[in-house]
C-alpha cells in the first residue's frame, strides 16, 4: 500500500485549509484492478469504476474524514478502519 501525492495542483480552492477535516469519497484499488503494462498502470474503465463502488465489493466508501493535519499513519489508519479489505495489507 502505498500513499503518494501525485496532485502537485496549486489551486487553492483545491487544497485544504490546514485543520479542516474534509470528507473524501475514496476508491479501493487491488492489484487485480488495474492492468500493469511496460511502462504505466492503467485504471479501469468506468463501467468497470462503476462496478467497483458496488457495496458489495467493500472498495468505494463516501465521506471518509480526512485532515489536512493527520500524518501518514493517521490516513493510514483512517483507510483502515473504513476499508476491513486493507486489514492485511502493507
Amino acid at each position: 500500500m502505498s500513499f503518494e501525492d501525485d496532485n502537485k495542483d496549486t489551486n487553492s480552492a483545491k487544497r485544504m485549509k490546514p485543520g479542516s477535516v474534509t470528507g473524501k469519497s475514496v476508491v479501493v484499488l487491488r492489484h487485480n484492478d488495474v492492468t500493469i503494462g511496460k511502462s504505466s498502470v492503467l485504471m479501469p474503465n468506468t463501467i468497470e469504476m462503476a462496478q467497483l463502488k458496488k457495496p458489495l465489493k467493500g472498495q468505494f466508501k463516501r465521506n471518509v474524514e480526512i485532515s489536512s493535519e493527520m500524518s501518514e499513519l493517521d490516513v493510514k489508519r483512517a483507510l483502515i478502519e473504513n476499508f476491513p479489505i486493507l486489514k492485511h495489507e502493507r
